[in-house]
């Protein structure tokens, strides 16, 4: 897996989702795993709603980076010459 950085290593609100989503990813794997590390149905109930709560945030970050690179697209668009 790789290193996560920390917010002073990241430059650009782009960098800044791209890590927010990686982290998110890692959170989710992490309650998935401990789900089925569980002893009794209310530890599993537990993670896996926790688990779920990452996906949302995942999902959420997700649709925020989306709309921030068709932005960028747009603005590149703009900046050309049609003249």
């Amino acid at each position: 897996m790789p290193e996560e950085k920390n917010i002073q290593e990241l430059g650009s609100m782009k960098d800044i989702l791209q890590g927010a989503i990686q982290r998110e990813e890692s959170s989710y794997r992490f309650y998935l795993e401990a789900k089925a590390r569980s002893r009794t149905p209310t530890e599993a109930a537990l993670f896996e709603a926790l688990a779920n709560e990452e996906l949302a945030h995942k999902q959420k970050l997700t649709s925020q980076l989306e709309a921030i690179l068709a932005q960028i697209e747009i603005d590149r668009a703009l900046s050309y010459d049609v003249y």
